[in-house]
């Protein structure tokens, strides 16, 4: 049946997902934002695996060396796939006020929070 242009099975439908959809406040956007990050006592358990001394990532010395880098590669690994992470990016981040070019360089730092 059309009633108005519109079937009254396609207005009823349009009811009910209009009614399913729930709108989000933009504060609510971030709930869980950088709840997973590899940081801190979370970064010292797995680096300490690696034979690695807790509080490694406050500096930058372990970047310049590759062997520790591929230890904490591999901590970074074995903690992300424990949290069921399917996939890995590198992102470069500006690192010019630790002593770095922009660019050039980028890592897993500790910051403040």
């Amino acid at each position: 049946m059309l009633r108005g242009g519109r079937s009254v099975v396609g207005r009823a439908l349009l009811r009910e997902s209009s009614r399913a959809l729930q709108v989000r406040s933009v504060s609510s956007l971030l709930d869980g934002y950088g709840e997973n990050c590899f940081k801190g006592a979370v970064a010292d358990a797995y680096l300490t695996k690696q034979g690695l001394p807790p509080g490694l990532l406050k500096g930058s010395e372990w970047m310049t060396d590759v062997a520790t880098a591929d230890k904490v590669a591999a901590g970074v690994l074995e903690w992300a796939t424990e949290n069921d992470a399917t996939v890995f990016t590198h992102v470069f981040q500006p690192l010019g006020a630790q002593g770095t070019a922009d660019k050039v360089a980028g890592g897993v730092l500790e910051w403040a929070t």
